[in-house]
């Protein structure tokens, strides 16, 4: 899904003060700490739960914008781009599944 898209997206951590670059690149991602792109694709201003709760799917821009807890400067849908790259998987399945004697 990620063949061919080149972004850069800087994040900023409000409430714990970090700069993050996150990079994507021959359909591969890379984070790199205490960084930042001088040209992004996006810049994300969010706080570090926030940031998190959004990639685990636990809730959407649109919810930490309206919560001023998300701004997004440069181009919107890179964000939605992201999201679209990663895979979901049940929260809880049986690590042991019982089987008759």
């Amino acid at each position: 899904a990620a063949e061919g898209l080149d972004l850069a997206l800087n994040l900023h951590m409000t409430d714990i003060g970090e700069h993050w670059l996150m990079t994507i690149k021959h359909s591969v991602l890379n984070a790199y700490p205490g960084t930042t792109a001088e040209q992004p694709t996006a810049t994300l201003t969010t706080s570090s739960i926030g940031f998190k709760r959004l990639m685990m799917g636990l809730t959407d821009a649109a919810s930490l914008m309206q919560d001023n807890d998300l701004q997004i400067t440069g181009d919107v849908e890179a964000l939605a781009r992201l999201g679209t790259l990663f895979d979901s998987f049940p929260r809880r399945f049986p690590i042991m599944t019982p089987r008759p004697a």
